[in-house]
């Protein structure tokens, strides 16, 4: 079950990324970068377009972060 942190769901609706947009990006994901201490990046893809979700080390199904790459 994926959760999310107050600054993911605050980045969520100032993006305009849906629940939706976060899950299809961590099944489609395309790869894992190294993020600040204790998150990693997962890049996947939501309709067409790359998303990146920062994610804990620990727990990749709490969502610290989004973003568009292009922003």
């Amino acid at each position: 079950m994926i959760r999310y942190d107050k600054h993911a769901r605050d980045r969520m609706e100032e993006r305009g990324v849906t629940e939706q947009d976060v899950e299809l990006a961590l099944r489609r994901r395309r790869r894992v970068t190294p993020g600040p201490l204790g998150r990693i990046w997962i890049w996947g893809y939501s309709g067409g377009r790359e998303l990146k979700v920062g994610v804990s080390t620990y727990d990749q199904q709490y969502v610290i972060t989004v973003a568009w790459p292009d922003e």
